[in-house]
């Protein structure tokens, strides 16, 4: 059977830890190319890239240590592409969107917040990149608290999240924000900008 399918059999793109299982069936006694390419193929594999698994298998035979070496990597790089960053090593673990799921605009919830969400927009803007605008990381979260009261932006969180909590849906989207959400995501996302909050006050 070709390779390649055999993998896509085998393993969902993101069972890495069966990835790893499959790799320790492997012959490492032949040498091939260098270790960056090892390196270069695991990350791109932790972010559900299964053809570079098909390279990796392909091309590359090290030995053993240098593979161990090379997965200590991948867990050290191991959260999708999607996961929303909010410390250096640090994600919150983005759910894939479902087609036929119950979603729900919450503009009308996030509305006293959108000069808070406006100034986290610091990589791109909503109209382009959607979340992916923002800056999740504490110190900036901290930087635009400063900017603002912070108890009536704590308040303004508590109450988003208390209501979006009490939504009848799998799914949240926001037209300012450009995104749509898994629910329990986007929850996660207010409880840490809540949580860097009353650190602030």
């Amino acid at each position: 059977m070709n390779l390649l399918k055999e993998i896509n059999r085998k393993f969902n793109k993101s069972d890495i830890e069966n990835v790893f299982n499959l790799l320790n069936d492997i012959d490492f006694t032949r040498l091939s190319n260098d270790k960056s390419i090892i390196q270069s193929s695991l990350i791109q594999l932790s972010q559900g890239k299964i053809d570079s698994l098909y390279m990796y298998l392909k091309l590359i035979y090290k030995k053993e240590d240098d593979v161990i070496q090379a997965a200590t990597l991948l867990k050290e790089n191991s959260h999708h592409i999607d996961d929303i960053k909010i410390s250096e090593d640090e994600y919150i673990k983005w759910i894939p969107l479902e087609s036929n799921v119950i979603f729900i605009n919450i503009d009308n919830l996030l509305a006293n917040t959108y000069d808070f969400w406006d100034s986290l927009s610091t990589e791109c803007v909503f109209e382009c990149c959607g979340i992916n605008a923002c800056n999740f990381t504490s110190d900036t979260i901290i930087q635009s608290i400063h900017l603002f009261d912070k108890i009536e932006l704590l308040k303004n969180f508590n109450d988003i999240i208390l209501e979006i909590n009490l939504l009848n849906a799998d799914e949240v989207y926001s037209n300012h924000l450009n995104q749509r959400f898994n629910k329990n995501v986007f929850l996660e996302l207010l409880q840490h900008i809540e949580f860097q909050i009353k650190l602030s006050i």
